[in-house]
């Protein structure tokens, strides 16, 4: 599969997001952190990386001697080296269909009739969906408490440097801000990055999120959605019952 997000102007929002700069650009991108411990990324924090046309072995070992710390993220799934370590990991990729009744189609037995219960409530409990910037403080703090227990919170001023990118889905209960998910959307590929919710009393919240957003793949023509990493087994069973396609791709690092 073809790495999406390889768009120069990207990169550079993405070095100035994670604190770092750019090395290279061509024949991979390359972006460093650190002066005496010196790290290097094909693209931080996995957002795909990779050479852009044929694989150059030896400038990939000549640049790997420069770091402390290397990682190459090949979504493309080019690279065979043995200079390198490598581990394999998957993510959730949904081929976005034409409707959300050809997504319903698409999906496993028990997430049809969930999907099905969720949207009965949703209109019982007269929620609301706004696509708006308007509303990121508000999910900034509900972002903070669905991750603070277990991921690293982002600092919402290196999150807005990436905004030409993001787009902010948020659910509302009359006036009443129950949470949204934050997708990197390019050309006619997304990525689901963030979500954070508050819970509402027999309503699964992030399911309901998952379902907005292949909602709004289909109003936007998306080719495809990325539901991401499977960070646990569990995860990615819940991420494969939306009609996904599990995708497997190799980090090379040292």
């Amino acid at each position: 599969m073809k790495n999406p997000f390889y768009e120069k102007e990207f990169i550079e929002k993405l070095a100035d997001f994670s604190g770092g700069e750019v090395e290279f650009f061509e024949p991979i991108a390359i972006i460093s952190k650190g002066n005496l411990i010196k790290r290097g990324y094909s693209l931080t924090y996995g957002f795909y990386g990779g050479f852009k046309d044929n694989v150059d072995k030896i400038f990939l070992k000549s640049i790997s001697r420069n770091f402390f710390k290397f990682y190459i993220y090949d979504f493309e799934n080019k690279i065979n080296v043995d200079f390198l370590k490598n581990k394999k990991v998957f993510t959730y990729i949904l081929e976005v269909p034409n409707s959300i009744e050809n997504f319903f189609k698409m999906i496993s037995k028990n997430r049809y009739k969930s999907l099905k219960k969720l949207q009965n409530k949703e209109k019982r409990l007269n929620l609301t969906i706004k696509e708006s910037f308007d509303f990121f403080e508000k999910f900034y703090e509900s972002y903070k408490i669905v991750y603070k227990k277990h991921h690293k919170i982002f600092k919402k001023e290196n999150i807005l440097k990436l905004k030409k990118y993001l787009n902010l889905l948020n659910v509302f209960q009359n006036s009443n801000y129950l949470g949204g998910v934050l997708i990197i959307k390019i050309n006619k590929y997304a990525l689901l990055w963030i979500s954070g919710y508050k819970k509402l009393l027999n309503f699964d919240m992030g399911e309901f999120l998952f379902l907005i957003s292949v909602r709004w793949a289909i109003e936007n023509k998306l080719e495809l959605l990325d539901f991401g990493l499977e960070t646990t087994e569990s995860i990615g069973f819940i991420k494969s019952s939306f009609g996904t396609k599990k995708y497997e791709y190799n980090v090379w690092f040292k």
